[in-house]
């Protein structure tokens, strides 16, 4: 799997992978990011000790169409792409707005998210809090029949 032109002798998944998630630690991870939208008890103090979770789907359009996470309080990217190679177009788009950010992926077996994280994380230090969900889609709905948080097939 190639990133394109753009992230040419870039982005080497071997040594600059996120952090791999099993479905579990991902799901958890999401409803905890959910729960902290909700939490009453934020105070100023302790909100930026709290980062903002963002969600981005390294899947095609076509892909996307069929389902997608959604969780309340974070933020989700769908980039639309026909391609993964006009992936780091989008990543390079939303570079400031994920500074320093808790930044979650997810495609449908895992094996677009190994260049896209690495991609990312590449960026700078502003962008090393990055995850990925093991196994992707296909493993996270295995673990949850009932859909968890993804909607859709």
């Amino acid at each position: 799997v190639t990133l394109g032109p753009l992230a040419e002798g870039k982005a080497d998944p071997f040594a600059n992978t996120a952090k791999h998630l099993t479905p579990e630690e991902f799901h958890a991870m999401l409803a905890e990011a959910a729960a902290a939208k909700d939490s009453s008890t934020c105070t100023p103090s302790d909100a930026t000790s709290a980062k903002q979770t963002v969600l981005i789907d390294a899947r095609n359009i076509y892909e996307t169409a069929i389902g997608h996470f959604e969780v309340d309080g974070v933020t989700l990217i769908d980039p639309r792409t026909r391609a993964f190679s006009d992936l780091p177009a989008v990543i390079d788009a939303a570079l400031p707005s994920l500074a320093h950010k808790k930044i979650m992926m997810y495609c449908t077996g895992g094996v677009r998210c190994e260049r896209a994280s690495a991609y990312l994380r590449e960026k700078g230090p502003e962008w090393c809090d990055v995850y990925q969900l093991q196994g992707g889609i296909q493993r996270y709905l295995e673990a949850y029949p009932d859909g968890g948080f993804f909607r859709g097939k």
